[in-house]
């Protein structure tokens, strides 16, 4: 490059310059995105991510990966952000469903013995683990429940961040 001295300024001089291509990083802003959703408590979702003209890019080397609104139903969203060559962060939503409770998640005691208002067995509810409370996450109600001798049924019924619905049947006893 040659530069001459202009107005109160005299003189010139060469400097010599180099002209190399400009280090472009990839960006995974305008990336493909496949995420599926994810029950509440459960494993949070796999994420592909795919570049065109580049192909699916690798968690942990080409980029990594971050989640936030997980803590209930609802809508969760992922984090991508960049690693080595490539550039940008990259934010998508995903669906948090209700986790379910299942026949399995329920213990429901045998028997229960007649009280005022009728009898009410003992119930355990753990979903994934978690003990979950009643009015909270599960609802209850109960049917011929009120007559000694008798086969009642009680079913627990998921609520906020659990679905499902189990029923269960128990005897009514005098004790």
């Amino acid at each position: 490059m040659h530069v001459s001295g202009r107005g109160s300024c005299t003189g010139e001089f060469d400097v010599p310059y180099k002209v190399t291509a400009k280090d472009e990083s990839i960006s995974i802003t305008k990336a493909k995105v496949s995420v599926a959703s994810m029950a509440y408590r459960g494993a949070k979702p796999k994420a592909t991510l795919t570049v065109r003209n580049v192909g699916t890019l690798e968690e942990g080397i080409d980029y990594t990966v971050r989640y936030a609104n997980i803590g209930a139903k609802g809508t969760g969203t992922i984090i991508f952000t960049r690693t080595g060559k490539y550039s940008g962060v990259l934010k998508k939503t995903f669906k948090v469903k209700a986790a379910s409770i299942t026949d399995g998640d329920v213990t429901v005691a045998g028997s229960a013995p007649y009280q005022k208002g009728g009898a009410k067995p003992e119930i355990l509810v753990t979903v994934n683990g978690v003990k979950l409370t009643m009015g909270v996450d599960y609802t209850v109600s109960y049917k011929n429940n009120k007559k000694v001798g008798k086969t009642a049924t009680v079913t627990i019924k998921g609520k906020g961040n659990y679905s499902g619905k189990v029923s269960r049947k128990f005897q009514v006893t005098a004790e």
